[in-house]
């Protein structure tokens, strides 16, 4: 407990970013072989869950935006439809293709 009094007089940890770190490494310094061995497994593992939920975070971006931008065209060949625009404009506006379009026009 002694350790802990000293620390605590002197180190405030409110604002010794830096002594919290050099701690952290002393105390992994420390370690014996085996200790190391499951450090150094737990730091990989860690980094590959973080690995595949920032790629899993990004994919799901990804396909929510090409997700928006497919809705997008679809509203405003809805609303081209509505003015009774030509469907060659129709696919020349949305990049939709005729299909998708006729398809549009049954669901309506």
């Amino acid at each position: 407990m002694e350790h802990f009094t000293v620390h605590s007089k002197y180190l405030n940890p409110l604002t010794d970013f830096g002594f919290h770190k050099l701690f952290r490494a002393a105390e992994i310094a420390r370690f014996t072989p085996k200790e190391m061995e499951k450090y150094n497994k737990s730091i990989l593992e860690y980094s590959d869950v973080r690995d595949a939920v920032e790629y899993a975070r990004e994919t799901g971006r990804e396909e929510g935006r090409e997700e928006g931008v497919e809705q997008e065209k679809i509203l405003i060949a809805r609303k081209c439809m509505e003015k009774n625009r030509p469907i060659d404009d129709i696919i020349d506006l949305t990049g939709l293709s005729e299909k998708q379009i006729l398809d549009l026009k049954k669901k309506r």
